[in-house]
């Protein structure tokens, strides 16, 4: 409240911003807000086949624990290198960039924890054999 004691910043609105903040952190470390929006991304991307996202199991969520479903997968840095295929490297990031649009203007929710730790590929170790089928993003 110190700050809006300024004339010139109040249209920054900070006491929302920080509350807004502070709800945010909370949801954070209550892991049943994660199996949340697992769940809510996943019928987001329902019929679309190159996304999928984990699932949690049910059982096993609660506010300090999530346990998801498995994704055998490579992380995205794998695929970034010079030495994969332009035709390859080129498909991942379309598909990346249609998530991502997906998420931005067609579903207003968006995963902001994209990094390529938490962005994996599954199914490209068969480009070369067929290339129109079987490459997947896995958003974890």
């Amino acid at each position: 409240r110190f700050l809006e004691l300024f004339p010139g910043i109040r249209w920054l609105s900070v006491t929302e911003i920080v509350e807004e903040f502070e709800k945010l952190m909370v949801q954070q470390i209550d892991l049943r807000y994660e199996a949340k929006n697992l769940e809510h991304f996943h019928l987001n991307f329902k019929g679309t086949d190159y996304v999928r996202f984990p699932l949690p199991l049910h059982p096993f969520v609660t506010k300090n624990v999530l346990v998801e479903t498995f994704e055998e997968s490579k992380p995205i840095s794998h695929y970034l290198h010079i030495e994969t295929k332009r035709e390859l490297r080129q498909k991942i990031a379309k598909m990346g960039m249609d998530m991502l649009l997906k998420m931005v203007f067609v579903d207003n929710f968006v995963h902001a924890d994209l990094h390529p730790g938490n962005i994996l590929v599954q199914g490209a170790e068969h480009f070369d054999d067929h290339p129109e089928e079987g490459t997947v993003i896995v958003d974890l």
